[in-house]
């Protein structure tokens, strides 16, 4: 679905992470009988994302579900690697990238986004919170280079690969992120109190 003045752009789920903390593969814990990777993906689609595919994770569930998976670069080497593998990947200029453990987000999170970012604007995060989600924005397939470069610098996190670089802030809600089976059950107590 393309929305009116929103540039095409591709939506990315980062699934790569170890979940030790969670206990589980956070990509598959379920909110309303379904999997965190799938409500993720359409709310992408929702948003206006012309493709939607998943870095990392599990191949086969993730299959399972009718979601594209791409193998990332350099599995289980943390952030920055899963990026610059979404940036390489994607066929748009700009790319929402948000991370298989995000609870909820909706097109009132990534719209505002996607339509900022640019070459001179490269990076663009919710500015919620006590810091930036970095897992939770939209960034410009120029950084890719950028990035490659930081990440064979030996650079795992993206947080300080960013660092320096132009960075747009908006105002938007930063989405829960499910690290623990407390956040969890937060989560969970405080959706049912609704």
């Amino acid at each position: 679905m393309t929305h009116p003045l929103l540039p095409a752009f591709s939506g990315v789920i980062v699934a790569g992470g170890a979940s030790r903390r969670m206990g589980t593969d956070k990509a598959f814990i379920e909110v309303d009988g379904r999997a965190l990777v799938d409500r993720l993906a359409e709310a992408l689609t929702e948003a206006g994302a012309n493709e939607v595919f998943v870095v990392g994770g599990d191949a086969i569930r993730i299959g399972r579900l009718g979601l594209e998976w791409v193998a990332d670069k350099w599995p289980g080497e943390g952030p920055l690697g899963a990026v610059a593998t979404a940036l390489e990947r994607a066929r748009h200029q700009t790319v929402f990238i948000v991370a298989t453990d995000v609870a909820m987000i909706g097109r009132h999170q990534i719209v505002p986004l996607v339509r900022q970012c640019e070459a001179t604007t490269p990076i663009v995060l919710p500015a919620g919170g006590d810091r930036p989600a970095v897992l939770q924005g939209a960034y410009h397939r120029s950084l890719l280079d950028g990035f490659r470069r930081t990440f064979e610098a030996g650079e795992r996190s993206l947080r300080r690969a960013i660092r320096g670089l132009p960075v747009a802030l908006v105002d938007v809600e930063i989405a829960a992120d499910l690290d623990t089976p407390e956040d969890l059950a937060r989560f969970t107590r405080a959706r049912y109190k609704r």
